[in-house]
Order: structure tokens, then sequence, then C-alpha cells
């Protein structure tokens, strides 16, 4: 949808925006579930969850189409049309990186609570105030990203994201055991970088996607 409104910088800083806001919900669920479990059941957080849904359901019905030209086959057809998009060596390539760096932050989120419960051995409110710290990191990074961009080119600002990305978790796997605090002040510049390197990934992929000759029904 961004790539059907906006061009130039201007997609590239509603990338960011847009990348900050995708990264809040798993951000907050856990701190926000943690909060609400002493005056609910694990029933309660899957009506929350119901009302949730809904609104975003309501929303998505509300949405205006942005895509010039809808495609009118039919589904297996549609899957058919990412071949060529797959034989992109440049669009593959990006998305591959790009794509492990959001499975590493999805994989802590997963496992976060396992990590600072079972192996710290905190209660879920305690939890919570420790995963509040990475999840700042992980919504200021697209926020970051744009500040950056103003006096940096985006090839180095991705290159310095996956030095940080490498020396995080160097730092995570020789002081990460020594406690929760240690752990997520040693996470924290990952996290945040890991998130900082969304928007440009998301741009470069885009512009790589455009190389590829997909036909359009007339």
């Amino acid at each position: 949808m961004v790539k059907d409104v906006y061009d130039g910088k201007k997609r590239e800083s509603v990338f960011a925006y847009a990348q900050s806001m995708a990264v809040i919900s798993p951000a907050v669920a856990p701190m926000l579930g943690a909060f609400m479990l002493p005056y609910t059941s694990w029933r309660g957080l899957f009506w929350t969850l119901t009302f949730i849904g809904i609104v975003s359901m309501t929303g998505c019905l509300l949405l205006e189409e942005t895509i010039r030209y809808r495609y009118t086959g039919t589904v297996l057809q549609s899957v058919r049309r990412l071949g060529p998009v797959l034989k992109n060596p440049g669009f593959l390539s990006l998305l591959i990186v790009f794509s492990l760096v959001s499975t590493a932050s999805l994989a802590f989120i997963a496992t976060s609570s396992y990590i600072y419960e079972k192996g710290f051995g905190l209660s879920e409110q305690r939890y919570s105030a420790y995963f509040a710290l990475n999840a700042i990191a992980m919504i200021s990074g697209p926020i970051l990203y744009l500040r950056l961009s103003r006096c940096f080119s985006r090839k180095s600002i991705v290159t310095s994201c996956f030095a940080t990305l490498i020396a995080g978790g160097v730092l995570v796997s020789l002081f990460g055991s020594l406690g929760p605090l240690v752990f997520a002040l040693a996470l924290f510049p990952a996290s945040m970088m890991g998130s900082c390197v969304r928007p440009p990934g998301a741009f470069l992929i885009s512009l790589s996607k455009k190389k590829t000759p997909v036909q359009h029904p007339p």
C-alpha cells in the first residue's frame, strides 16, 4: 500500500512510521498481558484479543483500495505470479537478508518470557518491566533511522546496523547469563538496530521488485 501511494524519499519516511507501528504490537503485547493477568484469567486475555481483532477487521473494511489494477485471476494463478518475482536475484537476496533480521526479533519476543521467567526466575510483572526496555528499543528504531538518514547514506546506516547486531549477539553470548538487567542492556542496541534497519530494507525490496516484469491485466 505504501508503494502504491508514495514515491522516493516520502515512501521511505512512511515505511519508517509504518514499521514503527508494526513493531508496537509484538513489543507491547507481553507487557499488557502481564499487567492484565492479576485481574483476569487467560480467557480474559483471549476476549481482549477478540475485541482487538474486531477493531482491526473494521479498519480493514474501511480502507480504500490503493492498487491501480485489480487482478482477476484465480488463487493458483496468483501464486504462479510469484515465480517471476522470486527469480529476481536482487529481490530474493534482499528478502532473505532482511527477513533474517525480523526472524531474530520475533524469536526473542516468542521466547523472552521463558528467558526472564524460567531462566532468571522473575515474576510476570517483573518480566514485563525488563521486556519494556527492549520494547522501547524496537519501537524507537525506525524513528532513529529517519533522524540518521538526514546525515548519513542508506548504505552506511544499514552496514552500521548489521555491525551492531553482530556486536549485540556477542555481548548477549558473553554476558547475558549474568542477570536479567545485564541481559536486557546487552540486547538493547541489537533490538534498536534490528528495528532501525527495517525501513531501508522494505524500501530497497520495493525498488528491486520494480525491476521484475509482471504483466498487469488490461
